[in-house]
Parts: structure tokens; sequence; C-alpha cells
């Protein structure tokens, strides 16, 4: 339930789901000039503690934009340390809007994977496990 939570909320924070052409009309060449490639690494710590590393990568591509992110953090969960990863690779149209991510979550109790392909329109969304996800339109 987390994962999907989580990943709904990425998907809203994207603007995946908001209708009409508002973000179309829009003028971005401010944004799209300002942007250049780039790579951000950052340590995640917990009470003073480190717990994990993020490593986030931002580039051009011949259709748009590429943003990379991978986490990586070994928490105690319940009495037991438990390492998380997971990793989001998003491609963006030149107007920072969503053509399509992966996102690969995995611990030592189990995966998920969440796949989607925007027309800028409908999203196709594959999610689940590996070997079992299922496709929401």
């Amino acid at each position: 339930m987390f994962v999907i939570g989580f990943v709904s909320l990425l998907l809203i924070r994207m603007g995946v789901f908001q209708r009409g052409d508002t973000e179309r009309a829009r003028d971005y060449p401010l944004a799209t000039q300002t942007w250049v490639d780039r790579e951000t690494w950052m340590s995640i710590s917990q009470h003073g503690q480190k717990i994990g590393y993020s490593h986030r990568q931002f580039s051009r591509s011949n259709e748009g934009f590429r943003v990379v992110e991978f986490v990586f953090m070994r928490i105690n969960m319940m009495g037991m340390i438990q390492d998380i990863r997971y990793r989001t690779e998003g491609m963006f149209q030149q107007d920072l809007t969503l053509s399509s991510f992966n996102f690969d979550l995995e611990s030592n109790l189990f995966q998920f994977k969440a796949r989607g392909i925007s027309d800028g329109k409908t999203l196709i969304l594959m999610v689940g496990p590996p070997g079992s996800e299922q496709r929401v339109q």
C-alpha cells in the first residue's frame, strides 16, 4: 500500500492527472535554457547517523530531458535491519511534460515495479511485483 501511495503522489506531483492543455499553453523558454546536465549526491541521515545516500542525474536528451534517481537506505524496521533501494527514471518532453517513467523498489522482503508511458492525454501504467505486473489505463 505504501508503494502504491508513493507512486500515486509522485504522479500527482508530476501533473500526470491534470486535465486540459493549461501546462502546454505556458511558455518554457527560460526554464529549458537554464537546465544543464548535472549530478547530485546526497547523504541520508537519521538522528545524526548516516543511513543511506541518494544519487540524482539530470540530463538533456534529443526528445527533452532525463531524470534518474537512485536511493539506498539501511533502516531498522521492527528490530530488523533492512536494505531498501529504489530507482526512478523519468523522461520528459521539451516543455517538461512527462513522457515515460520507470520505478523499481527493492528490499530484503519484496520487490515492486511501476512503469508508465504518456502520450500527453493518456497514461498507460504497469504496476506490481516483477512477473505479475498489472496494466492500468
